[in-house]
Parts: structure tokens; C-alpha cells; sequence
């Protein structure tokens, strides 16, 4: 990404940019460092189109030069073992009571250490889940942080894949199973009706 020409360019594939005159502008006052940051988010997360970019959450870089994590609404989001990474139910106060919450994800790394918390919540836009990033030292979300945010985006993208994958298989699975029934019932009914 080169930074004299994104008002031509794209979406980096799962890293969104908002391509306006005002965000080429804001990115162009950024350190060079900074800019590394975000095409490395971009790298991590994959470009649109390549088989292993992302396919279910990405990283959005807004006018605001603040960053959020995004999901297709489909978008597996729970318990997982993946790997190096293993998710599980955070904490929510809820009714009063700090209780176990299906939209709170807190990730381990392979040492079991919890390395981030993921917070879903609701957006006016039914077609996507939007989600708070955490560590111990605050909410992911200043573009200074877009590099982990796409390292979670990844870990989390990995998870739904397999999920989608599985389910897909599971379903491909029964409707052969039922086409096959449906075929021998016909060939049942063929062969021997009176």
C-alpha cells in the first residue's frame, strides 16, 4: 500500500479503509511507522479474493482513525479450542449480577494466559456484529492497535471458517443421504407397484 495512491485503491481485502479524500489526507500525516502497522494488518488479514484471506471478520480503519472489529452476521462467535488458541466464556454483569456471557469471548494463548476479551454487541445494521477488543491495558481501538486487532480478527476468523465448514459438510451430508432415499423409494415404487 503505498500511501500517495490510496485514494485509488480499495479495500485491503478483510482491512477496510474508507476510501475518501479526508481519510488519504489523514493517512498521509501518519508516521511511516504507523502506515507499516496497517499494511501489516492488511497482510494478516488477507486481500480480498485470496484463499486465505478472512471471510467472516475484518478489521474496519474509520475517518476517525480509530479501528473496530466487524463480523458478517453469520459469523461463528462462542467457545472455541483452536490450535494455539483456546476461547471461553467471559464475564458480564447482567440483572445486578456478574454472571457467564455467550457475548463475551476471552482468548488464551498456548500457555493458557488470557491474552484479549472480545465483548459482542448489537449495531443498527443487521447484516453485521460488532465487537470491543481488550487486553489489560485497554480497548483496542486507536489505529496504533490495528495489528493485533487483525491478529484477533484472524484467530477469530479461523474458528468461524471451521465451524461454517463443518456445518456446510453436515448439511451437504443429510441432503445426499435424503437424495438417496428419495432415489431408492422411486426405484422401490418403479420396480414393484402394482
Amino acid at each position: 500500500m503505498r500511501v500517495n495512491n490510496i485514494e485509488s485503491s480499495q479495500s485491503f481485502g478483510a482491512l477496510r479503509i474508507d476510501k475518501t479524500p479526508q481519510m488519504a489526507a489523514k493517512l498521509k500525516n501518519l508516521p511511516m511507522e504507523v502506515i507499516k502497522n496497517i499494511q501489516d494488518a492488511g497482510k494478516i488479514l488477507g486481500r480480498e479474493g485470496d484463499e486465505n484471506a478472512t471471510k467472516f471478520y475484518h478489521v474496519r480503519l474509520k475517518d476517525d482513525l480509530t479501528c473496530s472489529l466487524e463480523a458478517e452476521n453469520n459469523a461463528y462467535f462462542g467457545v472455541f479450542r483452536n490450535g494455539e488458541h483456546t476461547g471461553y466464556k467471559g464475564l458480564e454483569k447482567s440483572d445486578g449480577k456478574i454472571q457467564q456471557s455467550d457475548r463475551v469471548v476471552m482468548i488464551t494463548n498456548g500457555q493458557g494466559r488470557t491474552i484479549v476479551g472480545v465483548g459482542k454487541y448489537e449495531s443498527n445494521d443487521k447484516t453485521k456484529s460488532l465487537f470491543n477488543v481488550w487486553n489489560s491495558f485497554g480497548a483496542y481501538k486507536d489505529v496504533s492497535d490495528i495489528k493485533n486487532l487483525a491478529k484477533i480478527a484472524k484467530i477469530l476468523d479461523e474458528v468461524a471458517a471451521e465451524k461454517h465448514y463443518k456445518k456446510v459438510a453436515k448439511e451437504v451430508e443429510i441432503n445426499t443421504e435424503k437424495s438417496e432415499v428419495a432415489k431408492a423409494v422411486d426405484d422401490l415404487l418403479n420396480t414393484f407397484s402394482a
